[in-house]
């Protein structure tokens, strides 16, 4: 049996499209102690189905390829998320708060405002280690 831990290290908004109110995050974790890093594109109204598409994503990804052994117990592995509950909640108010900027960017009528706004999005990330 074997333990794949994952963890969860940065996320951020690589793209951002406010006209659509989609976003690209580019989110990177560690498989292990291999560092890798994936792109997904989200529209930016709800957390919740977000939050959960990116862990389960991250998840998907630390599964190993499995070869085919004769011994059933070593075809077994276990896929652990470093402190899932914590890393649940931190993404959670991180895109609760950006989809909350979103909706209030959509209703400025300020031009200088509303460019602020865009700029301070464009921007965002969460380190989580």
């Amino acid at each position: 049996m074997k333990d794949v831990i994952l963890a969860v290290e940065k996320l951020s908004l690589s793209q951002f499209d406010p006209k659509q109110g989609t976003g690209t995050f580019k989110i990177h974790f560690r498989k292990d102690s291999e560092q890798q890093t994936f792109e997904k594109q989200y529209a930016l109204s709800q957390p919740e189905p977000i939050v959960a598409d990116i862990l389960k994503e991250i998840k998907h990804r630390g599964k190993m390829e499995i070869q085919d052994y004769d011994d059933l117990i070593g075809s077994i592995f276990v896929v652990r998320l470093l402190d899932e509950d914590n890393v649940d909640e931190k993404l959670f108010n991180f895109i609760a708060r950006l989809c909350e900027k979103i909706k209030t960017m959509k209703h400025m009528k300020s031009h200088g405002e509303y460019m602020k706004l865009y700029d301070e999005i464009k921007i965002k990330e969460l380190r989580l280690t």
